[in-house]
């Protein structure tokens, strides 16, 4: 099971994903920090 931020390196790209409130409308947010402005949610990681 995932914990709420996990980070992990796809194609040399580092990948963080954050577990969303049920405030914020549930699910996870995917961030590209290398890539300004690459983020993307959805209901699973």
């Amino acid at each position: 099971m995932m914990t709420s931020k996990e980070t992990f390196n796809l194609a040399g790209y580092s990948v963080t994903l954050t577990r969303l409130s049920e405030e914020d409308g549930g699910g996870w947010l995917a961030e590209v920090p290398e890539l300004t402005g690459c983020i993307s949610d959805g209901e699973t990681p």
